[in-house]
Protein backbone atom coordinates (compact mmCIF):
# COMPACT_ATOMS: atom_id res chain seq x y z
CA UNK A 1 0.00 0.00 0.00
CA UNK A 2 1.33 3.45 -0.96
CA UNK A 3 1.43 5.79 2.05
CA UNK A 4 2.59 8.87 0.12
CA UNK A 5 0.72 11.97 1.28
CA UNK A 6 -1.38 13.45 -1.52
CA UNK A 7 0.27 16.84 -1.02
CA UNK A 8 3.87 15.54 -1.20
CA UNK A 9 4.48 17.11 -4.64
CA UNK A 10 3.26 20.47 -3.29
CA UNK A 11 6.03 20.69 -0.67
CA UNK A 12 9.05 22.83 -1.44
CA UNK A 13 9.97 26.39 -2.37
CA UNK A 14 7.54 28.33 -4.56
CA UNK A 15 8.49 31.57 -6.28
CA UNK A 16 5.88 34.31 -6.61
CA UNK A 17 4.87 35.30 -10.13
CA UNK A 18 4.29 38.95 -9.28
CA UNK A 19 2.63 39.76 -12.63
CA UNK A 20 -0.17 37.30 -11.85
CA UNK A 21 -1.08 38.83 -8.45
CA UNK A 22 -4.56 40.29 -7.91
CA UNK A 23 -4.87 41.70 -4.40
CA UNK A 24 -8.02 43.22 -2.93
CA UNK A 25 -6.68 44.25 0.49
CA UNK A 26 -3.40 45.94 -0.46
CA UNK A 27 -0.85 46.45 -3.21
CA UNK A 28 0.63 43.20 -4.58
CA UNK A 29 4.26 42.40 -3.76
CA UNK A 30 6.97 42.84 -6.37
CA UNK A 31 8.75 39.61 -5.45
CA UNK A 32 8.51 36.80 -2.97
CA UNK A 33 8.56 33.12 -2.21
CA UNK A 34 6.84 30.57 -0.02
CA UNK A 35 8.28 27.48 1.62
CA UNK A 36 5.79 24.68 2.28
CA UNK A 37 7.01 21.89 4.54
CA UNK A 38 5.56 18.92 6.36
CA UNK A 39 6.23 18.02 9.98
CA UNK A 40 4.70 16.29 12.98
CA UNK A 41 2.28 19.20 13.56
CA UNK A 42 1.05 19.33 9.96
CA UNK A 43 1.92 21.67 7.10
CA UNK A 44 3.96 24.83 7.67
CA UNK A 45 3.83 27.75 5.24
CA UNK A 46 6.60 30.36 5.49
CA UNK A 47 6.21 33.41 3.26
CA UNK A 48 8.63 36.19 2.45
CA UNK A 49 7.98 39.10 0.07
CA UNK A 50 9.08 42.60 -0.90
CA UNK A 51 6.73 45.52 -1.49
CA UNK A 52 7.07 48.38 -3.99
CA UNK A 53 8.98 50.49 -1.46
CA UNK A 54 11.60 47.74 -1.06
CA UNK A 55 10.47 46.71 2.43
CA UNK A 56 10.64 42.99 3.14
CA UNK A 57 7.97 41.09 5.06
CA UNK A 58 7.69 37.58 6.48
CA UNK A 59 4.79 35.56 7.82
CA UNK A 60 4.28 31.91 8.70
CA UNK A 61 1.48 29.67 9.83
CA UNK A 62 0.82 25.97 10.22
CA UNK A 63 -2.10 23.61 10.08
CA UNK A 64 -3.19 20.01 9.96
CA UNK A 65 -4.55 19.09 6.50
CA UNK A 66 -7.69 17.35 7.73
CA UNK A 67 -10.36 19.88 6.69
CA UNK A 68 -11.28 20.88 10.26
CA UNK A 69 -11.62 24.59 11.03
CA UNK A 70 -9.37 25.76 13.84
CA UNK A 71 -8.99 29.17 15.53
CA UNK A 72 -6.65 31.51 13.65
CA UNK A 73 -4.99 34.42 15.42
CA UNK A 74 -3.50 35.90 12.25
CA UNK A 75 -5.28 39.23 12.13
CA UNK A 76 -8.62 40.87 11.46
CA UNK A 77 -9.33 39.17 8.11
CA UNK A 78 -9.98 35.68 9.49
CA UNK A 79 -10.82 34.06 12.81
CA UNK A 80 -10.46 30.44 11.66
CA UNK A 81 -8.46 28.48 9.09
CA UNK A 82 -8.65 25.03 7.64
CA UNK A 83 -6.38 22.94 5.45
CA UNK A 84 -7.76 20.50 2.92
CA UNK A 85 -5.94 18.33 0.41
CA UNK A 86 -7.80 16.86 -2.52
CA UNK A 87 -6.30 14.51 -5.09
CA UNK A 88 -6.37 15.71 -8.68
CA UNK A 89 -8.40 13.32 -10.73
CA UNK A 90 -7.54 13.05 -14.39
Amino acid sequence: MDHTKIYADFLGIWELEADSCAYQQSEPPVSGHQIISDGPGGLTLQMSWADREGNTHTYSFAGIPDGKARPFAGGPLADASQFRCHPILS
